[in-house]
């Protein structure tokens, strides 16, 4: 049997469960909703806005990476769920060169470079977190 071939061609497709598959999804779409709502409002409050165009550009601005950070996170859970796959662990040196980063543009670069790369930050771990979180209960669901 072929690793790398698609489940499909496998012989047996792995069966998935729908307690998994839902974990994924609303992990992945709630704590990214939590990290846009917290950025954009962050960012609303950094640039003092005060009319409508500048709350529409923030929605726009903060909602468009939540949905394509969903449908690459989903994708990707997806992937991990079926072939029941371990991911491995996170180097502290990614946390350090992320934090250093943030720190960075936190201090030199305007407020929606700075709010917008810790809301892709936080989306980034949103969906790590989430497909740990749906392979954990994976491996309970096989189990029983």
């Amino acid at each position: 049997m072929n690793p790398y071939a698609p489940p499909s061609q496998n012989g047996s497709p792995a069966s998935v469960s729908v307690v998994a598959i839902g974990i994924l999804t609303i992990s992945i779409f709630s704590l990214g909703l939590i990290s846009s709502l917290l950025c954009g409002i962050s960012f609303y409050l950094d640039i003092q806005g005060a009319n409508n165009d500048d709350l529409m550009a923030t929605v726009l601005t903060f909602g468009c990476p939540l949905i394509g950070m969903a449908c690459i996170g989903i994708s990707a859970g997806m992937i991990h769920l079926r072939r029941n796959s371990n991911l491995p662990r996170i180097p502290l040196a990614a946390y350090i060169v992320a934090a250093g980063a943030l720190i960075v543009l936190s201090i030199w670069e305007p407020p929606i470079v700075r709010w917008l790369s810790i809301s892709l930050v936080c989306h980034a771990m949103a969906v790590a977190i989430s497909i740990r979180t749906a392979l954990g209960c994976q491996r309970l669901y096989n189990k029983f």
